[in-house]
């Protein structure tokens, strides 16, 4: 399935809760969200637009599409808490249940780059959720948000 396909019925505006954890032993911090699907330039691209709230209000832009010949997804992610004034440009696959999976690296200074994984997941009785992953540069995956989702229009 390619990325197009599995967003085609998710387009609209969609509300919930995000929950964000800056490590596995602080408490989660919880804050309204809301996200906004729908295609860019033409039906060529998905874009995820979302806000959150975290020192103040945040907001975020993911930018899918097809990847070389149609295979796989390439994304890029910018976020105005997580990744300030940078874009993290990503590469990742769709299931043929049409869950997303894309990954990329930050890094900070000479210190060794990290990794994020954002997965999005369609679910059952019309809602949505965004996962996203911190993974260390041993390669262990720290769930860092989670966004659940229903539609709102």
């Amino acid at each position: 399935m390619d990325v197009r396909t599995a967003f085609n019925t998710l387009h609209g505006e969609w509300a919930g809760t995000n929950q964000l954890w800056l490590n596995p032993q602080e408490a989660v911090r919880t804050s309204d969200t809301r996200l906004r699907i729908g295609p860019v330039a033409m039906g060529k691209f998905v874009g995820l637009e979302y806000t959150w709230d975290e020192d103040g209000p945040q907001s975020g832009w993911l930018l899918l599409g097809l990847g070389a010949e149609g295979a796989g997804v390439k994304a890029v992610w910018v976020d105005s808490w997580h990744n300030a004034d940078k874009m993290m440009l990503c590469e990742g696959t769709v299931s043929a249940e049409g869950v997303v999976s894309v990954a990329g690296s930050y890094s900070f200074g000479d210190a060794p780059a990290w990794g994020w994984r954002i997965e999005l997941e369609a679910a059952q009785d019309d809602g949505f959720e965004v996962r996203m992953y911190n993974i260390t540069p041993e390669g262990q995956e720290m769930l860092a948000v989670k966004a659940a989702y229903t539609r709102v229009r």
